[in-house]
């Protein structure tokens, strides 16, 4: 159970039902909204309440039209080359979000979103696994980012933190580091379960999804059994 928790690599839970994950209830809190589920409310329409930029809303939308598009991807060359051209795109704007970012709280945040987006766009439009991301300056930015938002201002959003922490924790070593970024996640997933269990539940299945996805380069289950 604790390796499922973590998301390595060698996941035996890694799985694919094909079908999206489903929420029971109400519509999340708005603090629990992640950017691993679909959801009719846009970030941008709840920036202000979740005291995020408009830059960071933005980012978060367009990661869960990724993460969406790969959740319903019936893993078809066409829906793949889409799917890693508009994570290109992506990783590429990124690198302008990031110069723009401001030094207060807010800025800081946005930088903590940027460069997780950088590490899951870059997996995505590479067809690897979030793991094989070695740019130690960005997951080293990653780390001081996230530790330089104060812990209550996550609190307020424990959706796009479990999202952030899932991505750092991909790869993460066994040392002091990856030990951090697990704890991480299990404070995120705790948080999340607390208000809405079912929800923490779709929101780590959704990743373990697209890191299957990733495990195969985009090709549906049956096509990579076949090559």
């Amino acid at each position: 159970m604790e390796r499922d928790l973590y998301m390595l690599d060698s996941d035996s839970f890694v799985s694919d039902s094909g079908a999206a994950p489903y929420i029971p209830g109400p519509l999340p809190e708005l603090g629990t909204h992640c950017p691993l589920l679909p959801s009719a409310v846009t970030f941008d329409a709840i920036a202000n309440a979740l005291g995020i930029s408009a830059g960071t809303a933005g980012v978060l939308d367009d990661v869960r039209f990724l993460t969406a598009s790969i959740l319903q991807s019936s893993g078809d060359a066409l829906g793949t080359t889409r799917i890693r051209n508009t994570a290109s795109w992506l990783h590429d704007r990124l690198a302008v979000l990031q110069l723009a970012g401001s030094v207060d709280e807010e800025g800081r945040v946005q930088a903590a979103v940027c460069r997780a987006a950088s590490v899951y766009s870059w997996a995505i439009q590479s067809g690897r696994r979030l793991s094989a991301f070695d740019d130690e300056t960005v997951r080293g930015g990653l780390l001081g980012a996230v530790q330089s938002v104060r812990p209550a201002r996550w609190k307020r959003m424990p959706g796009i933190y479990l999202w952030v922490v899932l991505v750092a924790c991909s790869g993460a070593p066994g040392d002091m580091i990856g030990r951090f970024w697990r704890r991480k996640v299990a404070v995120a997933t705790s948080a999340i379960a607390f208000e809405n269990f079912p929800l923490a539940i779709s929101c780590v299945r959704s990743f373990l999804r697209v890191q299957s996805w990733l495990a195969r380069g985009g090709l549906a289950a049956e096509e990579k059994e076949a090559a």
